[in-house]
């Protein structure tokens, strides 16, 4: 089994870009599988990592730009790595 990666820097990340699968092995689509479910989750259920006092009992809850990061760079690795699943059959 083999997942050939590339990794590129941008200003915010370093960003992981899958460019070939070699695998028959089911255990590499069990992994895209669960990511997309986590990644799926996280935007249905309105997940967040940061909170702060409003100042009358209640809390704001909201993302931080390092994890809104992550999120939408995993989820542009998992859409790559889905293209390029497909093309490697």
């Amino acid at each position: 089994m083999a997942l050939l990666l590339s990794f590129e820097r941008t200003s915010t990340a370093i960003c992981v870009v899958p460019i070939g699968v070699q695998s028959n092995e089911p255990r590499v689509f069990e992994i895209f599988e669960a990511a997309k479910a986590l990644i799926t989750y996280i935007d249905s259920e309105q997940v967040f990592d940061k909170s702060a006092a409003m100042g009358c009992g209640g809390y704001d809850t909201y993302q931080s730009e390092t994890f809104y990061d992550l999120i939408a760079n995993a989820r542009e690795a998992l859409k790559q790595l889905e293209i390029t699943m497909n093309k490697s059959g």
